[in-house]
């Protein structure tokens, strides 16, 4: 059964993402409810010897797309198991759900199982029109992660573009960048293409690829946007 159908909440950001755990998801979940669910979050690994392994969350060392998980490949994520609300406070400040719930009395303050479905249905939508259609071509998905600068970097970039969008991070002293907006304003990235791989029209840090595209395709354009960004920007930025 689904979770809106149980009427319990908190796994927005995990909508429309595929695969039963893993690392990225993992981490995913403990960014958005880092403070909450503190003590109420596990994960099973199988390690290099065979064997079943459970982490808390404490464990795992968890940062904003970060663990233990990301540096020791030894691990594979068999299962997480998540604490969910069943009282839910559907949030929709994104900005993408924001303009689709922009009534108070449809945000879902009643906590309602149709408010969590309607949602649900928003957040696959929204992504649906984010990403190719793996029916035509491949994606190798989002592929690049947002930087974290100091506070004293965060001001000389915004002095710099005035109209960049910065972000405080409740989980570090840093501040987040938005690096599709430095590579859409500043670098002007859209269309560009390495053979068979390009950066997707309609989410530039997507990287779409047609049927067969090689692999160094893909790598060559990803390492072209990092160049780019650290070249013109001063500002370094990794694959997710």
């Amino acid at each position: 059964m689904s979770v809106p159908a149980k009427r319990v909440g908190g796994a927005r950001k995990l909508v429309g993402h595929t695969g039963y755990g893993g690392r990225r998801r993992c981490a995913k979940y403990w960014r958005i409810r880092r403070g909450t669910f503190r003590n109420s979050f596990v994960v099973e690994v199988l390690n290099d010897q065979g064997a079943v392994e459970r982490f808390s969350n404490k464990d795992c060392s968890f940062g904003y797309r970060d663990s233990i998980f990301k540096h020791n490949l030894s691990y594979v994520v068999v299962r997480a198991a998540f604490a969910l609300s069943t009282n839910p406070k559907p949030k929709t400040s994104y900005k993408d759900l924001a303009k689709l719930f922009n009534d108070p009395p449809r945000l879902g303050e009643t906590g309602s199982s149709a408010d969590l479905g309607a949602i649900r249905s928003a957040v696959l939508s929204i992504r649906a029109a984010k990403f190719p259609d793996l029916a035509v071509e491949g994606t190798a998905g989002s592929f690049f992660e947002n930087p974290i600068v100091s506070k004293e970097e965060a001001r000389t970039l915004r002095a710099k573009y005035p109209e960049l969008p910065l972000f405080d991070m409740p989980e570090t002293a840093g501040v987040k960048v938005p690096v599709a907006w430095l590579m859409d304003h500043v670098l002007h990235m859209h269309g560009a293409t390495v053979g068979g791989a390009r950066l997707y029209e309609k989410q530039i840090l997507v990287i779409a690829a047609k049927r067969n595209t090689s692999s160094a395709d893909v790598q060559m354009i990803a390492k072209k946007v990092i160049e780019e960004v650290k070249e013109k920007c001063n500002i370094e930025i990794n694959q997710k």
